[in-house]
């Protein structure tokens, strides 16, 4: 076809003019040039965009997976485990059984790609766009798909354990096998994290707490960051700061619950916090929301002494918790509002 094409725009020879010929006018030498000039400017644009017009040529991924063409390709069983592969262009490929356990596909494509049975187990999928893709069998545990694109014809058939936007998270669940309807994962931890009137900040944080994955210096440690001379508590010197010494085996954290007039136990786990004590009048409605107000200036008064040099000081947080209180009124249900009257009672300043 190219040479079909070029043999069309072929540029005819020039005949030779004998040295004995009249000269032909200047107008007619210069016309004739252009002509030539023209017929070849228009053979090179053919050519390139025929060259252009090869799919495999057109689009290329990027990232550090380097100009291999990842979009619209067979790529079934390869391995891309612990890549980095930001922003790759996966659309409308073949990625049956592939392996991207560990990578880093932030902002990837998978637009109506086939993903059945692949592996994104500890993935970084956040902002991913997974529009028409067919996602059946696919491994995500411990995924990170915040912000991804679910839309159209999309398939789950395994999606549990990953952190979503609400909108999103009511869309998966009606549409997935694995996944409780109402919008909720089947988890015991789920009733405490999502259903309650805490901004989405604090769900989040939930989330990571009852996991123990807050970041606190036990965490460090494992990370390699710190060593263990340095996985003190900083305000009550404890060797080892875990979360859940943080919420309850602190000292400080004990006094506090106390202050709260709740039946502190220094031996609470976070992994139990969708328990932790609260005064026997705390009405029940909104006690899940209330518990997480408490945790959430716990956690948030730690990190101001470990940053900011703040002095361990309990009216503070309890101040802190008084304001958000007052915040958050807006966001509890009609019928639950003049509860956060009830909350502000156990929160009155203290004088020591």
């Amino acid at each position: 076809m190219t040479m079909s094409i070029l043999g069309a725009l072929k540029l005819s020879p020039s005949s030779l003019v004998p040295a004995t010929a009249v000269a032909q006018p200047s107008g007619r030498i210069s016309s004739s040039l252009h002509f030539h000039l023209a017929n070849a400017g228009a053979a090179a644009l053919v050519a390139a965009s025929l060259l252009l017009a090869d799919p495999a040529l057109a689009f290329r991924g990027g990232g550090p997976y380097g100009q291999q063409v990842t979009r619209g390709q067979d790529l079934t069983g390869k391995d891309f485990s612990g890549q980095t592969l930001i922003k790759q262009d996966f659309k409308t490929s073949i990625l049956r059984q592939t392996n991207f356990k560990g990578a880093n596909l932030l902002g990837a494509s998978f637009f109506d790609a086939d993903l059945t049975g692949a592996d994104l187990s500890d993935a970084d999928l956040r902002n991913a766009d997974f529009s028409l893709a067919n996602v059946t069998k696919v491994n995500l545990t411990n995924a990170n798909l915040e912000g991804a694109l679910v839309t159209g014809n999309t398939s789950f058939k395994d999606f549990t354990d990953v952190p979503l936007r609400d909108d999103q998270r009511d869309y998966l669940c009606k549409i997935a096998d694995g996944l409780c309807t109402d919008g909720g994962v089947r988890d015991g931890h789920h009733p405490f994290v999502w259903c309650n009137s805490a901004p989405e900040r604090v769900r989040f944080f939930a989330w990571l707490l009852v996991r123990g994955r807050i970041q606190c210096r036990a965490n460090l440690l494992c990370k390699g960051i710190l060593d263990e001379h340095s996985c003190h508590c900083p305000i009550c010197d404890n060797p080892l700061e875990t979360p859940d010494h943080i919420m309850f085996g602190c000292e400080f954290a004990h006094r506090f619950w106390s202050m709260l007039g709740a039946d502190a136990d220094a031996t609470h786990r976070v992994a139990e916090s969708s328990t932790c004590p609260l005064p026997h009048s705390a009405p029940t409605g909104s006690a899940t929301t209330l518990r997480l107000l408490c945790l959430w200036h716990l956690l948030k008064h730690r990190n101001g002494v470990v940053f900011n040099g703040l002095a361990p000081s309990l009216s503070l947080v309890r101040k802190n918790c008084r304001d958000d209180a007052v915040l958050w009124r807006a966001r509890l249900p009609m019928e639950q509002r003049d509860d956060v009257d009830l909350w502000l009672t156990y929160l009155l300043p203290v004088r020591f």
